[in-house]
């Protein structure tokens, strides 16, 4: 039996706009950002992630067992390497999913986690965010082209909290580049 998750909360944070997010966009990000620079007349760069979070069910509505996958949709992707290789790790702390939007006048965009902010009064320990990384992680390497929808096995992010092994609370999950990609001026690739 297949059982459906959808997101309840989600945001894109941007290390160039630090205090907006993306909150009620339709479209989610990682990768890097490429803005000009109207002071300079160059390009900025910085990085883009995304935080996702859904309820999850107990193990009296699915198998203690049971395997899952994070199935995102590919809008648009840009300047994507081959073989990127793309990350998740477990958000660490409570966050606010916030009301902007990336590319319309954003009203109220500075409410909710931003690159520095997990609330708007709470900031995150760590520049974009708070997350555990290490074997309780997943990661999925764009090696076919052109690229596909993204299939990322997080099981086992995920089965400890379904289970109730893990006796901690469920903050979600990011989604971003490795850290080397990141900060690769080179690496100009965005999903």
């Amino acid at each position: 039996m297949r059982k459906l998750l959808t997101a309840s909360n989600d945001t894109t944070i941007y290390q160039t706009y630090t205090a907006l997010n993306a909150g009620l966009d339709e479209i989610l990000e990682i990768g890097k950002m490429v803005t000009a620079s109207n002071s300079t007349g160059s390009y900025d760069s910085g990085s883009a992630r995304t935080l996702i979070y859904f309820d999850l069910p107990t193990t009296a509505s699915v198998s203690a067992t049971a395997d899952y996958y994070l199935n995102l949709r590919l809008a648009n992707a840009s300047n994507v390497k081959r073989n990127q290789a793309v990350l998740v790790y477990k958000v660490s702390r409570s966050w606010d999913e916030g009301s902007g939007y990336l590319y319309e006048y954003p009203y109220n965009a500075e409410d909710g986690a931003t690159w520095n902010q997990a609330t708007t009064s709470v900031s995150w320990s760590n520049a974009g965010g708070d997350f555990l990384t290490g074997s309780t992680s997943a990661s999925l390497t764009l090696s076919t082209y052109p690229l596909q929808d993204l299939r990322i096995d997080v099981t086992n992010i995920l089965r400890p909290y379904v289970s109730q092994s893990l006796q901690s609370t469920f903050y979600g999950l990011v989604l971003q580049f490795p850290i080397s990609d990141e900060t690769d001026i080179n690496n100009e690739g965005n999903i």
